[in-house]
């Protein structure tokens, strides 16, 4: 959820990339794991003192704006929910979104079945239809108007 409306959330391979070359800490790149690491860290202190100078709150920002422009959202609309909603909001109301949206990026979604090297999945653990409809890298909500 972004503001008071849901819309669809997509992180991929590409967006990761994106992620990476917006996202800066001490002027320095900082990969996708490292933001989501922080991003966790944050969400489990409550950003505390502990956490100053580890993080940037753009990184926030810039997640939210890829992974709603990956979603389908028009990139004007993405950049208008951003100011209104982080900028001109509050940044920590949206790290959890944030950390959701690169965590689904990484490793796909949490109910979906993992297969390790040298075995196959059985159909007690095969994704159902409706399963597979919901995409191993996005989030997916109603999509709203603004």
């Amino acid at each position: 959820m972004v503001g008071d409306n849901y819309y669809e959330l997509k992180m991929d391979f590409d967006g990761l990339v994106e992620v990476q070359e917006a996202c800066l800490l001490n002027g320095q790149e900082v990969g996708p794991q490292y933001i989501l690491n922080r991003l966790r860290e944050l969400e489990a202190t409550g950003g505390g003192f502990q956490s100053v100078g580890r993080w940037n709150p753009m990184w926030v920002y810039e997640v939210l704006r890829i992974a709603l422009v990956r979603g389908g959202l028009e990139p004007r609309k993405a950049i208008k929910l951003c100011d209104r909603y982080i900028r001109e909001g509050f940044v920590m109301d949206y790290i959890d979104t944030a950390a959701d949206a690169l965590f689904v990026g990484l490793y796909g979604p949490d109910d979906e079945p993992v297969e390790t090297p040298g075995e196959t999945m059985t159909e007690a653990t095969s994704p159902t239809p409706s399963d597979e409809s919901n995409g191993a890298s996005s989030m997916s909500s109603p999509d709203q108007s603004d």
